[in-house]
């Protein structure tokens, strides 16, 4: 007699505005580099946080993150590191991170970084378990927590977008994850209905 077998869920993370505080670091380089006001992750309401300076900045803001070592040292939001572990050791899920890298011409140690960092603040475990894509919709999955305000591309997903609350992705009806500490309060409903 066969024996039943629970179909694990799978959850994917994305790392920048959701594990790491990208528009922290972005924000502070801004203001040291450019002289520019130093802006709060909080005051950003642009998913591309260059938007917030004058027009005339743009470029230069953005390809500070295109700088060798800018992702190796970004800063994990509170909460991050226990609540992807937590997933991880959950016996019913299946987690992984699924990010998209900055462009290879224009970054092309983005990816490595990435790599590094994870290892770093998750252990080496969660490096072999990234997913690299810059169409999110091709991956397989039960839900995506991703602070972009529409995650779009050439395939219908089969996640469930929950937002990390970040202040430009606010202004909709969406499951959203506002502290990590109460992830599960987010995600458990949609997972295990």
């Amino acid at each position: 007699m066969k024996g039943t077998t629970m179909k694990k869920k799978i959850v994917l993370f994305d790392l920048d505005g959701v594990f790491y505080q990208y528009d922290k670091k972005l924000l502070r380089l801004a203001h040291e580099r450019f002289g520019l006001p130093l802006y709060l992750p909080e005051d950003v309401e642009h998913f591309n946080t260059e938007l917030i300076f004058p027009r005339e900045f743009h470029e230069r803001v953005e390809a500070l993150s295109h700088e060798p070592g800018f992702f190796r040292g970004l800063e994990p939001y509170i909460g991050a590191v226990e609540a992807f572990k937590e997933a991880s050791e959950h016996p019913d899920i299946e987690a992984f991170i699924c990010t998209a890298p900055k462009r290879f011409a224009k970054n092309p140690t983005c990816a490595q970084e990435k790599f590094d960092s994870v290892a770093e603040h998750l252990g080496h475990e969660w490096a072999d378990r990234i997913i690299m894509t810059r169409d999110k919709t091709l991956v397989q999955g039960d839900v995506l927590i991703d602070d972009k305000p529409e995650v779009e591309g050439i395939a219908t997903p089969t996640w469930i977008h929950v937002y990390y609350d970040r202040p430009y992705n606010r202004g909709n009806d969406r499951h959203r994850i506002t502290d990590w500490s109460k992830w599960k309060e987010v995600v458990f409903p949609i997972l295990f209905p």
